[in-house]
């Protein structure tokens, strides 16, 4: 299930500001459970205990005549949320850029070691979580001449065109990365 919301303003002619908010929810995802493991506070406050359970761990398991059981099912669960801003300036005088900042929560119950008795341990930030995201893009050509219209691309080609790339990622991993083409039009 996806929904979203967006707003936007027209700072000026030129000038758009961009609000929008965007959810996600997913239900039955596929996931695999241990089911033959102990309850993770087996032997709490015993310290004798908890070293025999080390010494030995197939004997405190729930069925300690078989190794590993699973249990596979769609019980899986995930979720998504994300603030973007983006400010826009339209083609004119030889310029255009783009701008984009996203805030964003990605959580899911993927692969986990939590018993089956408590599969709430095994919910929390997802690989692919970035929580924040930062991305612009701009263009300017060089012409001679005087200024164009504004709202009409030029007739005759630019002398030269600079392009320029930006993005970068915060999350569990960061992705920074920078483009930039000089290139004669």
């Amino acid at each position: 299930m996806n929904w979203n919301q967006s707003l936007q303003y027209a700072v000026t002619r030129n000038y758009i500001l961009e609000l929008s908010y965007q959810g996600s929810a997913s239900v039955g995802l596929i996931e695999t459970w241990p089911l033959n493991s102990f309850p993770l506070n087996l032997g709490a406050g015993d310290p004798a205990l908890q070293s025999r359970i080390f010494q030995a761990p197939q004997n405190y398991r729930p069925f300690p005549n078989f190794g590993d059981v699973n249990l596979r099912s769609n019980f899986g669960h995930s979720t998504y949320h994300s603030g973007t801003i983006k400010l826009e300036k339209r083609y004119s005088h030889g310029l255009n850029f783009m701008t984009f900042y996203s805030f964003s929560k990605a959580i899911d119950s993927g692969p986990s070691v939590a018993p089956v008795q408590n599969r709430s341990l095994g919910k929390g930030r997802a690989d692919f979580d970035r929580t924040h995201r930062f991305a612009a893009m701009a263009v300017y050509e060089l012409r001679e001449g005087e200024a164009l219209d504004e709202w009409e691309p030029p007739d005759e080609p630019a002398l030269w065109r600079l392009q320029n790339r930006l993005g970068t990622a915060l999350g569990k991993r960061q992705s920074p990365h920078i483009f930039v083409r000089r290139q004669p039009v």
